[in-house]
């Protein structure tokens, strides 16, 4: 992920994921920050809803998630 607010490792966030295209956001309701890069971090999802995780699972596999706005 990129961010424009530099994170330390070990940070716990809320995060919006916005795929592109799509109408609605999926949240991440807890996540930490595992390691960073400049404006680039990489996340370990704590607690995300069974319905925000499956379209997360499906926005990873590049699969369409219904009509685009």
């Amino acid at each position: 992920m990129e961010c424009e607010t530099e994170l330390s490792a070990g940070t716990e966030v809320e995060a919006w994921v916005y795929p592109p295209d799509y109408d609605w956001p999926l949240k991440i309701e807890r996540a930490i920050v595992r390691w960073t890069k400049a404006a680039e971090f990489g996340l370990e999802f704590l607690r995300i809803q069974p319905a925000h995780k499956e379209r997360l699972r499906l926005v990873l596999n590049g699969k369409n998630l219904g009509p685009r706005t």
